[in-house]
């Protein structure tokens, strides 16, 4: 009935907090966690960015001033190693390496761009411009998660190269400075645009998902959904705050749905789980695992308080189902109750203790 709970993780600053978020789904949690992943690069990507700054800080150091461009150059592949360092890591020492390694890394190319201007040379200038601009429009589109991190990072990567143009011995270059207002208008409309296709993407990836885990009938979880609970309480490392499961089995449901038919058989299922929701707790997990098998993951169930639960939830869902001139169904149930006090290595061990505790439990009412 809940997602799983996410992991505890460092709080942020409020400055690189209000960065990465995300005007849109302000106030969902899983939104914005799922948007920020995209700010995550493959460790390949940021060499790739470094091509273009690289030779540009090569090309500095072979027609101006080759210690300057020297030292850039490798500043610029000690960042580059760092980002792709972290890149791989998947919780930092520092939650925020990342985010103030990419700053500085943008600073970095647009200071050599900057340089690059004030050479005077014309094809140091051309070269400069078309690389801050490539990458301006790859951060635009792949960082248009946080949009105003992404904004950050295109004034930090262009502005030096346009502020620095009337300083140029270039003649007529001083134009470009004027247009640095028209450029980061432009720039804050692409990633909004860009911003917006990003929430569709993961709205729908979203809702498809969530659809998938869902059972249609009941509105829990289905065997897919369950599943991915079990398996969050199958690793090991994970503190579990789910300490018991609960496996019910309403039967003979094949055979009323023989007997009743279709429609009738979809209504008991339906009014299981309104019944259901009135009983368990909307921080508990109810999955309907297959036909008449549920199952109910309770965390924090004080131990010995088994058959108080079970006492609680049992009699109203063993209650007749009535539907008016259809008469009333009675379904036959099965309880079965298995603590969470061990480790299990698979979602299939612990399908299978529980499935041996509900034949324990059907073979005690004989």
């Amino acid at each position: 009935m809940r997602s799983p709970s996410p992991a505890v993780t460092p709080k942020r600053p409020a400055l690189l907090n209000w960065l990465l978020h995300s005007p849109l789904h302000a106030d969902d949690e899983p939104f914005q966690r799922q948007l920020r992943l995209t700010l995550t690069p493959s460790p390949l990507t940021p060499w790739l960015n470094a091509v273009g700054p690289a030779a540009l800080l090569v090309g500095y150091a072979w027609l101006n001033q080759p210690l300057v461009g020297i030292g850039l150059l490798l500043l610029l592949l000690l960042l580059t190693a760092g980002r792709a360092r972290l890149s791989q890591r998947r919780q930092p020492a520092w939650p925020n390496a990342m985010l103030v390694t990419v700053l500085l890394w943008a600073l970095l190319v647009g200071a050599s761009a900057a340089l690059a201007m004030l050479s005077g040379r014309f094809v140091l200038i051309l070269f400069a411009g078309l690389t801050i601009t490539a990458l301006a429009c790859w951060l635009m589109q792949r960082h248009a998660a946080a949009p105003r991190f992404a904004l950050l990072e295109v004034i930090a990567l262009t502005l030096p190269y346009l502020l620095a143009a009337p300083l140029s011995r270039v003649q007529n270059l001083f134009v470009l400075a004027d247009l640095a207002p028209l450029w980061l208008v432009l720039a804050h409309g692409m990633i909004a645009r860009y911003h917006r296709q990003l929430v569709q993407h993961v709205t729908l990836a979203w809702e498809k998902q969530q659809a998938s885990h869902r059972d249609r009938l009941t509105g829990f979880l289905n065997r897919a959904g369950g599943e991915v609970v079990m398996r969050s309480i199958c690793r090991p490392a994970t503190a579990q705050p789910i300490s018991h499961l609960f496996i019910l089995e309403f039967g003979p449901l094949a055979a009323l749905y023989q007997s009743h038919g279709v429609q009738i058989g979809d209504d008991v299922l339906r009014t299981v789980g309104e019944r259901l929701k009135t009983l368990i707790r909307p921080s508990d997990y109810v999955c309907r695992y297959t036909g008449g098998l549920f199952l109910i993951l309770v965390h924090d169930l004080p131990y010995g308080a088994e058959s108080e639960f079970l006492a609680r939830i049992v009699p109203p869902l063993e209650a007749p189902y009535d539907f008016g001139a259809f008469g009333e169904v009675n379904m036959r149930l099965n309880a079965g109750i298995l603590a969470l006090t061990q480790n299990y290595a698979t979602v299939e061990s612990l399908m299978s203790s529980a499935q041996q505790a509900l034949a324990e439990a059907k073979g005690g009412k004989k």
